[in-house]
């Protein structure tokens, strides 16, 4: 099963958690700036008192731009890490060379997503909120494995983005069994912050530290495990088993 395969290659480094940590501190830091909160290990930006004027849309625009490089590095990193333990061998010195180039599309296209979503629902009215979540859901599920393919395949955006296409349109039900079981994690984790708060109004706080920590690497861990069927070299070691 993948979500058993990806808590094992969780568990089985060390460097994945350090990264996410990293990441974590990012968040806490983001938590600061006017107009943003937590909800559902997730954060936010108040719609109703976001401004495109004004000092703190600087701040924002500057944080949310750092915030999506570390997601994005965060992301890479734990889909190497998988990569190169499913390989049994650390990268030579050309692959680490060649990962600044991954790096830059990861990062350019987490910005491009971010803004397109940031958009539709800046523009969109509060009456046709259902739909935005629709649309959404839609585009991310599309691109799913847009950071597989960029760092695992290193191709371009576009070719990236054809070949997440691509993969979902012949592994429909496997991707869906990803996004079930995230889905469900994700309302267990929501349950969990109301019957905190219920008590101490820090339920959101230990939301966002287990989705960063360990939500997020477990979902790129899984569309990793499937995403390397793909790429032949990772599939030979994966049916060997090797760790």
């Amino acid at each position: 099963m993948l979500l058993q395969e990806a808590i094992r290659d969780y568990f089985s480094d060390f460097k994945i958690f350090l990264a996410t940590i990293v990441l974590l501190i990012v968040s806490l830091i983001l938590s600061f700036v006017p107009n943003s909160f937590f909800s559902s290990g997730q954060i936010f930006l108040e719609k109703g008192t976001f401004s495109l004027v004004g000092n703190f849309f600087y701040l924002e625009i500057i944080l949310f731009l750092i915030y999506v490089v570390f997601f994005s590095i965060t992301v890479m990193f734990v889909i190497l890490v998988q990569k190169h333990g499913i390989l049994g061998k650390v990268p030579t010195q050309t692959e680490i060379d060649n990962y600044k180039f991954v790096a830059f599309r990861i990062i350019i296209w987490n910005i491009i997503l971010a803004m397109v979503l940031f958009l539709i629902n800046f523009f969109t009215p509060v009456s046709f909120y259902k739909l935005f979540s629709l649309i959404s859901f839609l585009i991310l599920f599309l691109t799913l494995y847009m950071s597989q393919s960029l760092v695992l395949d290193e191709h371009p955006i576009l070719f990236s983005l054809r070949e997440s296409f691509l993969f979902i349109r012949f592994n429909f039900l496997r991707t869906l069994e990803i996004v079930a079981t995230m889905l469900v994690l994700f309302f267990i984790l929501v349950l969990v912050e109301f019957a905190i708060d219920s008590f101490v109004p820090i339920g959101n706080y230990l939301t966002i530290i287990v989705t960063t920590v360990f939500l997020l690497p477990i979902f790129e861990l899984m569309k990793t495990r499937l995403y390397a069927k793909k790429v032949s070299l990772l599939h030979h070691y994966m049916k060997l088993g090797r760790r």
